[in-house]
């Protein structure tokens, strides 16, 4: 099978790397894999990649707020161009059987619905996140009707749209107001392969860990304040966080002394393994808001290792039907802060030995990069044969 394989992003930022997991996943199942792209981590990918310049990008906020006005996002409409000149170029080269285009943003969805249109080819689009994103992220009704007006030609003209969970597509599908039906499947975020961490044992220090960044509604508040109470408990406990630290999140933690001897801030981090390896216990926070349709990419990285997790997340949430079932090598929380401090000293106190990762196989199975990629080779073969 060939495929056009269009993602905004390679390798940057979370949905970024879920699809260079994937498009390389079908590479290596011998597909014919051709990616258009607007920005890539420079590594070598055993498939072909072209990169149309995105600049520049969100050009001025008269574009921003132009698009509000005519229901189009407009920030990446200089890729967009590019993009569907290159596309069609590449059309012509490879003669793919399918055009693949994977968001956020959804720049990869218009530019695939223009070169399906021009073509003939079936497009197929995966939402990493939803589209316009959840009112707890974007509450602007005019930018959330300019995203939905934006999607929604190519959530129709698809032949195929999967989602990361089914919360999602019926979020999808409510704020669209359009049903999807047999084109749909849910495709979740793979948990990738990793070699084995060394056992975990006790050490000096219990480090809770936390990869990723906080900003817009998923923040930090309630986490720290519990570690804080928990740091004042044990003198052995410490916070690793990696990822992008704002300066909001630095004023927090330096204003309370406790945070400001037990945290530590690694900010971006490449070595996701050695992170891992390390913790005593890795930590997943989701927005604290009643229905989250969110799955982290990170909590796949963390369900690929043994090492016990603490998610704190609504009671409500896409998140706790993933772990539903690891009562084992999990332990849950809301965000109230009483209740993080209970889970925070259950991780302390629990031994977490080998056998209580046993539970999590047949999800990793279940959930692997191979099994969901099966999945979505065969939906796309589908496509060729209609």
């Amino acid at each position: 099978m060939r495929l056009l394989f269009i993602s905004f992003e390679l390798g940057v930022t979370s949905s970024g790397i879920a699809s260079d997991r994937v498009a390389r996943q079908l590479a290596e199942h011998g597909h014919h894999i051709t990616g258009l792209v607007g920005a890539q981590t420079p590594q070598e990918r055993p498939f072909e990649v072209w990169t149309a310049s995105p600049f520049p990008l969100k050009p001025a906020r008269f574009y921003s707020l132009l698009g509000n006005l005519i229901g189009r996002d407009l920030n990446y409409v200089f890729w967009e161009r590019r993009a569907i000149k290159l596309g069609l170029s590449l059309i012509d080269k490879h003669c793919p059987d399918v055009i693949y285009a994977r968001g956020s943003p959804a720049c990869a969805f218009s530019v695939g619905l223009h070169l399906s249109e021009r073509t003939g080819i079936p497009l197929a689009i995966h939402f990493a996140d939803p589209i316009p994103a959840t009112p707890d992220w974007q509450a602007m009704p005019a930018v959330r009707e300019k995203m939905r007006r934006t999607v929604l030609p190519a959530q129709r003209h698809a032949s195929l749209v999967s989602f990361g969970n089914d919360r999602m597509r019926v979020y999808q599908e409510k704020t669209t107001e359009e049903c999807i039906g047999s084109r749909c499947m849910i495709l979740p975020n793979p948990i990738p392969v990793r070699k084995p961490c060394t056992p975990l044992v006790k050490k000096n220090a219990f480090v809770f860990t936390f990869i990723g960044s906080f900003f817009g509604s998923r923040r930090p508040d309630s986490l720290l304040q519990a570690f804080s109470v928990v740091a004042q408990r044990h003198a052995d406990v410490r916070l690793h966080i990696y990822g992008v630290c704002s300066k909001e999140m630095k004023g927090l933690i330096y204003r309370d002394a406790c945070l400001a001897r037990c945290v530590d801030l690694f900010g971006w981090t490449s070595d996701v393994a050695s992170a891992l390896s390390e913790s005593s216990c890795l930590i997943d926070v989701d927005p604290d808001v009643d229905d989250c349709v969110y799955t982290s990419n990170k909590l796949m990285d963390y369900l690929s290792v043994d090492r016990p997790i603490l998610a704190i997340t609504p009671r409500n949430s896409a998140s706790r039907e993933v772990l539903e079932g690891l009562k084992e090598s999990c332990v849950l929380s809301d965000h109230a802060i009483e209740n993080i401090v209970g889970a925070m000293e259950t991780a302390i106190a629990s031994d977490w030995g080998i056998s209580a990762f046993e539970e999590r196989r047949e999800l990793r199975s279940a959930m692997s990069l191979e099994s969901v990629c099966r999945h979505l080779e065969n939906r796309l073969e589908g496509l060729i044969r209609r």
